[in-house]
């Protein structure tokens, strides 16, 4: 059975809008947290931690210099623009952010072979995902 939190994970997915940018690109610095990545857990303090295995789906996520591309087992479930930002904190340490064109804003910690998106908002979910 399962859990509330789960449906939330996969309401959210199919119920954000596909956007498609028919502009040309424009080159763009290369950020390291582009690429494809396989997602691998969801977690938040007030929920149990939500994996593949406990959805029966897989789901990745693919980033290029302009688009956040999510995927529920092979199928686009939303596209959006972005823009990369670099904030310090209030220890003096940079961090970096990405804004989706729907205000939906992320902290980024990355490593070359995983990343870490962390929603900005109290008790927010915890995005955990392996590079393909």
């Amino acid at each position: 059975m399962k859990s509330s939190f789960q449906y939330l994970i996969i309401g959210a997915l199919f119920c954000l809008p596909i956007s498609c940018d028919k502009e040309p690109c424009e080159l763009s610095k290369k950020y390291e947290f582009e690429g494809e990545w396989l997602w691998v857990k969801t977690t938040a303090d007030w929920a149990p931690t939500v994996t593949p295995e406990i959805l029966g789906h897989s789901m990745s996520l693919v980033i290029d210099s302009i688009h956040y591309t999510s995927y529920l087992n092979d199928s686009i479930t939303a596209q959006y623009s972005y823009e990369y930002e670099e904030l310090e904190n209030e220890f003096g340490n940079i961090e970096e952010y990405i804004t989706l064109e729907t205000g939906h804003k992320f902290l980024v910690t990355i490593d070359p072979m995983h990343l870490i998106l962390s929603e900005t908002v109290i008790d927010s979910l915890v995005w955990y995902y392996i590079r393909k």
